[in-house]
């Protein structure tokens, strides 16, 4: 293996433990912008066309979309809670969440996005 070589296969190994690292912290995320924050990692330029050969970022991808699922069906949970308590309080709450906590899911997790709001239209029904 020459010196290339050997560079280019460290960042690939690089960019897979970054990848591993990230899922951890998807995993652990609180908040979508949390989620949003740890969904990114950067990969060296040598190595952005060989993206594909790094199964990390393809499971990163995963936990976090799955990550994304489950926060908004906390907070779908958390809403229908607030309506069987407070109309109002459930009105208010519900936009806040809308427009700030799911807006962050528009981009790469629109499906998330789509159930989420679908959900929500059903419960101020």
């Amino acid at each position: 293996m020459n010196a290339a070589q050997w560079y280019v296969q460290d960042r690939l190994h690089r960019l897979a433990g970054d990848a591993r690292a990230a899922a951890t912290r998807a995993r652990h995320a609180r908040t979508l912008r949390e989620l949003k924050d740890c969904s990114h990692v950067h990969a060296d330029p040598v190595v952005a066309s060989l993206r594909h050969m790094v199964p990390e970022l393809k499971a990163l991808k995963r936990t976090c979309l799955e990550r994304a699922q489950e926060l908004v069906d906390k907070d779908l949970d958390r809403l229908q809670k607030l309506k069987a308590s407070d109309e109002a309080a459930f009105s208010k709450e519900a936009s806040l969440v809308l427009h700030r906590e799911w807006a962050l899911l528009r981009g790469e997790w629109a499906d998330v996005y789509v159930r989420a709001e679908r959900s929500l239209a059903q419960l101020r029904r």
